[in-house]
């Protein structure tokens, strides 16, 4: 551990180093916004930008078969519950696969276009680049990383997307006055 824990009390959460249960913080970015705002607690945020430093699709990291039987004894147990929090550790450090289960808890419909497009990941592929992702230290890699992340970005539809949703979110109508009742004929709202 590198910092030192914090308790904050209007989330209930403590606060270790993020690197550990919290590597991709999307979860908890959108529990903070429904706390600072939370007449909109309900509803879908503007936008909700999540911003990853690479992956590799094609990776198989991780086997998901069981493993070989555990051991009888102590021994055994102990390597058993060892391998199940490394399980549980590498699943918490997988920014991407955070990022899935984030969009699968807000149950979005395949066909609802409209919150779909609330919700952005940027996190360069590096599939078919013949480089792994780059280790945690590897500053040596850091330039390299730029580049292609530029490269890639640079006609990414997704990053045009993002731009025109945060321009977007950045107008609002602050209504002033309703008059008529949509039910008896026309609604005519006045604002800025």
């Amino acid at each position: 551990m590198y910092f030192k824990s914090f308790y904050h009390s209007a989330s209930t959460h403590t606060f270790n180093d993020g690197g550990i249960k919290f590597n991709n913080p999307v979860t908890l970015a959108n529990e903070e916004r429904k706390i600072i705002w939370p007449e909109s607690k309900n509803r879908d945020p503007d936008i909700l930008l999540s911003i990853g430093t690479a992956f590799d699709s094609s990776s198989t990291n991780r086997r998901r078969d069981p493993g070989p039987r555990s051991r009888a004894g102590v021994g055994g147990f102990a390597r058993k519950m060892f391998k199940i929090a490394v399980d549980i550790i590498q699943d918490d450090i997988n920014c991407q696969h955070t990022w899935k289960k984030f969009l699968e808890g807000l149950a979005i419909q395949e066909d609802d276009k409209e919150r779909h497009r609330k919700y952005f990941r940027l996190n360069p592929d590096l599939k078919g680049t013949k480089k792994p992702v780059p280790k945690l230290d590897a500053v040596d890699q850091m330039d390299w990383l730029e580049t292609y992340t530029k490269e890639l970005l640079i006609h990414s539809q997704e990053l045009h997307a993002v731009a025109a949703t945060l321009i977007a979110s950045l107008f609002y109508f602050e209504i002033s006055h309703i008059e008529g009742d949509t039910e008896e004929g026309p609604l005519i709202i006045e604002g800025t």
